[in-house]
C-alpha cells in the first residue's frame, strides 16, 4: 500500500528582525550588539554566530533567552588580524529558525572593520 502523504506544519511567519551593524570595531576590546524580534511571541532563543573573516577559524555561539537581544563578543575575540563577520540565527518554537540578514535579501552575515589602533 503506498504511504500516506507527508504532512508538514504551516510554517511561522517570519518577524520583523532589525540590527544596526557598527562600521568598526577596536582591535582588544569587546564588541557590543543588540537585535530586536518583533513579535517575538514565536521565538525560542537568539543565537549570535561570529568570527574572523578569514575562516580559518571556526565560527563561535552566544545564545540569550528572547527576553535578552544584547551579545557581546569578548575582547579575546576581536583581533587587528581580521575583520569580523556576523550573523543572528532567531530559533521559533517549532525547531526551525530565521536568519538575519535574510539570505533572500542579502549576504548572510555583517561584516566590522577591525581598528587596529587601541
Amino acid at each position: 500500500a503506498p504511504l500516506p502523504p507527508r504532512v508538514w506544519p504551516k510554517p511561522l511567519p517570519r518577524p520583523a528582525i532589525s540590527h544596526t551593524p557598527p562600521r568598526s570595531v577596536v582591535a582588544g576590546r569587546p564588541l557590543t550588539l543588540a537585535v530586536r524580534v518583533s513579535p517575538a511571541a514565536n521565538v525560542a532563543s537568539i543565537r549570535l554566530h561570529y568570527g574572523p573573516v578569514s575562516l580559518r577559524e571556526k565560527f563561535k555561539t552566544i545564545e540569550n533567552p528572547p527576553a535578552k537581544t544584547g551579545f557581546t563578543i569578548p575582547s579575546a575575540d576581536v583581533s587587528a588580524r581580521w575583520d569580523l563577520m556576523y550573523y543572528f540565527e532567531v530559533l521559533n518554537k517549532e525547531k526551525t529558525a530565521w536568519i538575519d540578514p535574510d539570505p533572500d535579501l542579502a549576504a548572510p552575515y555583517y561584516t566590522v572593520k577591525v581598528d587596529a589602533r587601541k
